[in-house]
């Protein structure tokens, strides 16, 4: 954290002050899954997820990699997102993440919008005002990055901000969010197609996803899960939808909305393996059930080439 920010900071240990502080006075993060008929009623009817059907992906990923251009985003003057984490090494595994505390903020708000700004001052202006419930019927969530205490004492979290460019970082003031421990992870290595689940140090589900084709990859990064919700079996995205804090970097829409990747799941198993998706991780619906049992929202998505 930088040292000065128009006023003095005060840097803190983040896990023992957000264990002490945070998780000490809130409730913690709400249980979407007991409030899943709810979402998934009052979501759109059509996601703004990049879902196809695989007879349709050559056509679509051609059409939207002429209309948007490979590589076109981020835009001319945007920030590009940050390089990549380099990945660690665990025996038996191919590639994994570091084991750090992870904590998952939720807005207090439920109907409105939560302001978000570039620097911890509330007398600037807010660089972000994100809507509550989101665009997929769900509380607001922010993975959490650092705590910081300003000179008059206020407390700041510096968060991920699911907006465009991938990666964005802000800060929320800690009296606006509940903050509660996240003890999962996953790691989408997207050269060996797998998908790998974390509980504390233990793998809980280690399986084979499809991922984005050539022309419409999966963007590798550190992201969250922001929402999670069920959704209809039959559908192009299986009974569980899990929407990260990403979005693809040669779409721009889909379905009226911002086209946001997400881990989804597939009617057609023979592509699990494959890169043919236009940017969503797609796994088995059996699977997929089973994800919904072991993640929340707030679980680390790290992504790596």
């Amino acid at each position: 954290m930088r040292a000065t920010l128009g006023r003095a900071l005060l840097r803190v240990t983040f896990a023992v002050a957000l264990v002490t502080t945070a998780c000490g006075t809130s409730t913690g993060a709400p249980d979407t899954r007991q409030a899943a008929d709810a979402v998934l009623a009052s979501a759109p009817a059509e996601l703004p997820l990049l879902g196809d059907e695989p007879a349709e992906l050559a056509e679509r990923s051609a059409e939207t990699s002429s209309q948007s251009g490979a590589g076109s985003w981020p835009a001319p003057g945007t920030t590009a997102p940050p390089p990549e984490i380099e990945a660690l090494q665990v025996p038996g595994l191919v590639r994994s993440v570091p084991i750090e505390p992870s904590f998952v903020a939720t807005a207090h708000e439920t109907q409105g919008s939560v302001a978000v700004w570039a620097e911890p001052d509330a007398a600037s202006e807010p660089a972000w005002t994100l809507a509550v419930p989101t665009e997929f019927g769900g509380p607001r969530h922010f993975a959490v990055l650092e705590e910081a205490t300003d000179a008059d004492g206020a407390r700041w979290l510096r968060v991920q901000v699911p907006v465009r460019p991938n990666g964005s970082e802000g800060w929320i003031p800690a009296d606006t969010v509940a903050v509660a421990p996240v003890t999962t992870r996953i790691l989408v290595d997207l050269s060996e197609r797998s998908v790998v689940v974390w509980d504390g140090d233990d793998v809980v589900m280690n399986t084979t996803g499809a991922i984005g084709a050539a022309l419409t990859p999966t963007p590798t990064g550190s992201y969250y899960i922001r929402d999670m919700f069920p959704w209809d079996p039959e559908s192009i995205y299986g009974p569980w939808v899990f929407a990260l804090s990403s979005y693809s970097e040669v779409i721009d829409q889909i379905n009226g909305g911002d086209a946001v990747v997400a881990i989804h799941g597939t009617r057609n198993n023979t592509i699990l393996g494959e890169a043919v998706s236009l940017g969503c991780i797609r796994l088995d619906n059996d699977t997929l059930r089973e994800l919904a049992t072991l993640v929340e929202p707030g679980t680390p998505v790290e992504v790596v080439p």
